[in-house]
């Protein structure tokens, strides 16, 4: 056992600067409960990267775009 707990929908619980439960083990991504798109954890990285050597950063600061696209296109 880690430490690390899970909400009721099987996600791992994370706070702003995506530490889990237990110091020191942190997750970006789907498994985070959060989209579960590449641009998603992309966007994540760096910020756990700046968290991780200092910065003051949260994963509730940034704006993140997407689109639906339809067949046919719908305008």
């Amino acid at each position: 056992m880690t430490g690390v707990e899970l909400d009721a929908q099987g996600f791992i619980k994370i706070d702003e600067q995506f530490q889990t439960t237990c110091a020191g083990i942190y997750v970006i991504g789907d498994v985070a409960k959060q989209l579960a798109f590449t641009h998603v954890s992309w966007e994540d990285y760096p910020r756990l990267k700046a968290i991780l050597c200092g910065e003051h950063r949260t994963r509730n600061d940034r704006v993140l775009g997407y689109a639906v696209y339809t067949e046919p296109q719908v305008g």
